[in-house]
């Protein structure tokens, strides 16, 4: 099998070669680039890259005390720290901004739990006595720790909820960081008023943990995590497109391989795909980022508005908020609408989404009356880049 077919084992290749230091230019390593005009496999592109962000490695210093202290909270001292640092506020997606570049991102339970599970020294035992689910620790530590990409998701985050970041270059990119501490099924006030379980604590102890070392502002003003499946709840899914999608010069799919054929219903936008890992998109970030901002910038060499959609877990919040280091001049002229819609894409593959606990509510509604979003019957090619880029 080429490694350019299999997601996981293309940027599994490209992420050692950059993480050990040799040039990865097989063959099917170097085919990506020449999609994109690139030609051979380009490494000052991924060095360009990574001179823009100063990764704190004494942040896992920080980690490790401030986990310790929110994992020992009682529940209503938790909530408390919460209602402290956090100003969280649900907003309709159907609200954001038209006319400008626009990032949309959240990041939900499940790393804010694997996170607190890494850093907090007694998670172990606090799981065993059942204040927190089991987590296998030692393969989160290789996925979020090791890999760097801990280092990479504190770096955006910190020039995100700091007000002196907002304007770079003299161009804005607005950006809508939101949270939650359940899958994003229902808003956090809600999560906040219910009595908490093993899930939601440590959802809430994980993210106090790390924003709490990652900056001192307080409160920090955020979205409401659960903004994009209100989408499906509300019928509002084809609003949004409607609004974001059928005015755009170009519609740019991120997405794992089962949503490899993912289109749109009665939309003739040209559409480009970047299909990442199924398994390893938050270990190979070193390798599927700098892909990310290459595709990018080409395709903005070719269309002025663009609308991405994406389910990349929590790979989502660093390509769509690292755009503000790395695209501002290509984004003079241009406007970019990223929308971090998460599961909502599963929605075109009923066979996937129908065993996610969140869809059972809908199980008996078409989900051609829920979304437009639907897997085009044609055979898809066998590549990670896909469209008429050139």
């Amino acid at each position: 099998m080429r490694a350019s077919s299999n997601p996981d084992h293309f940027y599994g290749a490209m992420h050692a070669g950059l993480t050990n230091g040799f040039d990865p230019s097989a063959e099917a390593i170097s085919e990506i680039f020449r999609g994109l005009g690139e030609g051979k496999y380009p490494k000052a592109l991924f060095e360009q890259t990574y001179s823009k962000f100063k990764l704190d490695t004494s942040l896992r210093e920080c980690f490790i005390p401030e986990g310790n202290y929110y994992s020992s909270l009682a529940d209503a001292e938790l909530k408390s720290a919460v209602t402290d640092q956090f100003q969280i506020a649900y907003k309709s997606l159907l609200s954001s901004p038209r006319d400008e570049s626009f990032v949309f991102t959240k990041i939900n339970h499940g790393y804010w739990e694997h996170f607190l599970s890494v850093y907090a020294t007694s998670f172990a035992q606090r799981s065993a006595a059942g204040e927190y689910r089991a987590l296998e620790r030692e393969g989160y530590v290789l996925r979020y720790s090791a890999s760097g990409f801990d280092g990479i998701l504190a770096h955006v985050l910190q020039q995100t909820v700091d007000p002196k970041n907002s304007d770079m270059s003299g161009r804005k990119i607005s950006q809508r960081l939101s949270i939650s501490f359940c899958a994003g099924e229902s808003p956090c006030a809600i999560t906040l008023k219910n009595p908490l379980t093993p899930v939601s604590r440590a959802a809430m102890a994980g993210a106090l943990t790390f924003f709490k070392s990652v900056t001192k502002l307080a409160p920090l003003i955020l979205g409401d995590g659960s903004e994009a499946k209100s989408l499906i709840d509300n019928r509002e899914t084809s609003q949004l497109i409607e609004k974001f999608a059928c005015d755009a010069d170009a519609l740019l799919f991120v997405v794992p391989p089962h949503l490899r054929n993912i289109t749109l219903k009665g939309i003739n936008t040209p559409i480009y795909k970047m299909i990442i890992p199924g398994s390893w998109a938050h270990e190979t970030w070193r390798a599927s980022l700098p892909i990310y901002l290459a595709l990018m910038q080409k395709i903005l060499t070719k269309h002025k508005r663009v609308t991405v959609l994406t389910q990349s877990a929590v790979l989502a919040p660093v390509l769509g908020l690292s755009m503000q280091e790395t695209l501002v001049p290509a984004l003079t002229d241009s406007i970019v609408r990223f929308f971090d819609l998460g599961r909502v894409l599963d929605v075109a593959a009923p066979e996937v989404v129908s065993k996610q606990g969140w869809f059972k509510q809908y199980a008996d509604i078409p989900t051609s009356e829920l979304s437009p979003f639907e897997l085009s019957e044609q055979v898809a090619l066998p590549r990670l880049i896909s469209g008429d880029i050139e």
